[in-house]
């Protein structure tokens, strides 16, 4: 079902739009037809809203769903090819932001992070298109290596700047006390 949404852009202002949708299928909220963003040269970025709305917080997965759901809104298996999803998962982020100049691309001169993708699952099988693998078929779990601004975060699928188990503890042990200050209360409460 696709949601009606108002409009309201000033040609004067630098709008943009962090799409998430799998926070708008959660929330049952609608599905956002893209292709007016576009007409109207607005930029479009990926974006997973919060962990209460979207879980996951998977940036794949917010690719995958945003191609899928605007073919399906539209009818039209041909609109949004790959080319275009791979661009507003790479350089919308920065136009939304206003930071093309600084992000965007892998280019001398800008900030770079570099995230490199385990390809040997099934799931990524057969591999005759790597962008279709990577739009269509890829996980967070393939994620092998990850480096931000030039500092190596994430080498053979271990964080090397955070103890995970530590951060595990500490969120149980707030969680925890969070719940006991409004007793019968919880931070989110989800339909059957």
């Amino acid at each position: 079902m696709a949601q009606k949404v108002i409009l309201d852009v000033d040609t004067g202002r630098d709008d943009g739009v962090a799409h998430a949708p799998k926070t708008y299928l959660k929330h049952a909220s609608g599905v956002v037809n893209l292709s007016r963003f576009r007409d109207m040269d607005i930029p479009v970025g990926l974006a997973t809203d919060g962990v209460v709305s979207n879980n996951t917080l998977d940036i794949l997965e917010q690719m995958r769903l945003t191609a899928l759901m605007q073919k399906s809104l539209s009818g039209d298996p041909t609109l949004f090819p790959i080319r275009e999803i791979l661009e507003i998962a790479f350089c919308g982020g920065a136009k939304v932001v206003h930071r093309e100049s600084e992000l965007g691309a892998i280019i001398p001169g800008k900030l770079a992070d570099i995230v490199l993708l385990r390809q040997d699952g099934v799931h990524v099988y057969p591999r005759h298109n790597p962008a279709a693998n990577l739009v269509y078929s890829s996980r967070a779990s393939d994620v092998d290596t990850v480096v931000c601004n030039g500092k190596l975060l994430m080498r053979q699928g271990k964080l090397l700047t955070i103890d995970k188990e530590r951060v595990k503890r500490e969120v149980s042990k707030r969680l925890k006390r969070l719940g006991q200050r409004v007793p019968g209360k919880r931070i989110a409460t989800y339909p059957v």
